[in-house]
C-alpha cells in the first residue's frame, strides 16, 4: 500500500506527546488527549453530539497544521457545513469524502465524487476509503458512521473483519481515528468496544435515572460479564441446551472483575444520589473496583437555576470542575497501581457462596 512508504510519525515510547481531542476539558480528563495512531469510538444515539465533537477533533488538527479527513456515509458535506456554521466554525482545510446513498445526496453537481454504497459491495466501499486515505495522507480521520458499514456487511463476522481491516490500515498509515456509531444496531454485543483503543459514550440527560443508552451499555456489560464465551456449548441459541449447561454447574464467570472505574453524576434539581448508587452498584456487582472515595461523585450544578444559564453556572463552578478531574486522576492512578500489582483488593481471593 502507498502508506508503506510514509515515514513513521511516532515510535513506541510511552512518553510521546498525545494528540488533542479538540476539547480542553476532555484533554484534561484524558491526561493530555488521545494516544497517536490509535482508533477511538464515539458512541451515542442520534443528537447526542457525536458529529460536533468529532469536528472539533479535526478542527484542532487543522489549527495545528495537521491534515484531516472526514469520511461520511451518513451525512453530506452540505449538512456538515451547516453543523459547523451553527458553531461559528469553517471546514476549510478539512477534506470531506462522501459515501452517501443517492436519495440523501443534496448536491449532485458538487466538486466531490459521490459513490453509492447501496450499489457496491462492502469490500469495494472499504477500498474506496483506502484509496482516499492514501491520496490525502491525513493525520486525523473521522468515520461517520459505522452503522452503514454494519448494514452493508449483513453478518457480524464480516462486519468485524472489515472494521479490523480499517483499524489495521489506519494504524499502518499513522492516522489517529475517531469512528462514530449511533447505536442503531439491535445486536447485543460489544464488538466495537473490543476493537477500539478507547470508547466515549455520549448520552442525553435524564432526570432521576440513567439514560436509556447508558442502561443499554450496562445491560450489555452484565450479559458479557456472566455470559457464555463459547456459543458452541449451547448450539447457538438453543434455550433447552442453555438451561442444561447452567443447571449442570455454570460458574457465572465475571469476565470484567478487577477492572477499575470512576463515576460522575450531575443534576440541577434532584436524583443525583440515586443515579450514582445505581451505577456504582451495577459496577460493584460485576466485580469492578472503584478508584477510591473521590472516584464516586455526584454534584448539583446550577441548583434550581434557569436552563438558559446552565453553561455559565458550570463555567463558574471551578470546584466541581476540579472534582471531575480528580475522578479521572484517581482512575488513572488506580489503573497504574493495578498494572503494577499494587492496587489493594482485600476480598479478591474470597470465594462467593452465591456465584451468580
Amino acid at each position: 500500500m502507498a502508506c508503506d512508504t510514509a515515514p513513521a510519525r511516532t515510535d513506541e515510547r510511552a512518553d510521546l506527546p498525545r494528540i488533542s481531542t479538540g476539547s480542553e476539558g476532555l484533554d484534561d480528563i484524558l491526561g493530555g488527549g488521545f494516544d497517536r495512531d490509535r482508533l477511538y469510538l464515539y458512541e451515542g444515539q442520534p443528537g447526542t453530539g457525536k458529529t460536533t465533537i468529532a469536528l472539533q477533533f479535526l478542527l484542532e488538527g487543522a489549527r495545528r497544521g495537521e491534515r484531516g479527513l472526514y469520511i461520511t456515509l451518513s451525512e453530506t458535506k452540505r449538512e456538515l457545513n451547516l453543523v459547523a456554521r451553527r458553531h461559528g466554525w469553517s471546514l476549510d482545510g478539512i477534506d470531506v469524502f462522501e459515501l452517501v446513498p443517492p436519495e440523501t445526496t443534496l448536491d449532485p453537481e458538487g466538486e466531490l465524487t459521490v459513490f453509492h454504497p447501496a450499489e457496491v459491495e462492502l469490500s469495494e466501499t472499504t477500498n474506496l476509503v483506502f484509496r482516499e486515505v492514501e491520496r490525502t495522507n491525513p493525520v486525523r480521520v473521522v468515520v461517520d458512521s459505522l452503522s452503514e458499514l454494519r448494514l452493508l456487511a449483513q453478518s457480524p463476522l464480516r462486519y468485524r473483519r472489515q472494521v479490523l481491516a480499517l483499524k489495521h490500515f489506519f494504524a499502518h498509515c499513522h492516522c489517529t481515528v475517531i469512528v462514530l456509531d449511533d447505536l442503531s444496531s439491535s445486536a447485543d454485543d460489544l464488538q466495537l468496544h473490543s476493537i477500539a483503543h478507547g470508547v466515549i459514550l455520549l448520552t442525553p440527560c435524564n432526570w432521576y435515572h440513567a439514560s436509556s443508552s447508558m442502561k443499554l451499555m450496562i445491560d450489555r456489560l452484565v450479559c458479557a460479564d456472566g455470559g457464555n464465551p463459547d456459543p458452541t456449548l449451547t448450539h447457538g441459541k438453543d434455550a433447552d441446551k442453555a438451561k442444561e449447561v447452567e443447571l449442570a454447574g455454570w460458574a457465572y464467570p465475571k469476565h470484567l472483575a478487577g477492572r477499575v472505574y470512576g463515576v460522575v453524576v450531575h443534576g440541577d434539581v434532584a436524583g443525583i444520589e440515586e443515579t450514582r448508587y445505581a451505577l456504582c452498584d451495577w459496577l460493584d456487582w460485576m466485580g469492578l473496583v472503584d478508584a477510591g472515595a473521590q472516584s464516586r461523585l455526584d454534584r448539583f450544578i446550577g441548583y434550581y437555576q434557569p436552563y438558559a444559564t446552565s453553561h455559565e453556572e458550570l463555567d463558574r463552578d471551578t470546584a466541581v470542575q476540579e472534582e471531575v478531574r480528580n475522578v479521572a486522576r484517581a482512575v488513572m492512578r488506580a489503573v497504574r497501581d493495578l498494572r503494577e500489582g499494587k492496587l489493594s483488593q482485600p476480598d479478591a481471593d474470597l470465594k462467593r457462596p452465591r456465584p451468580k
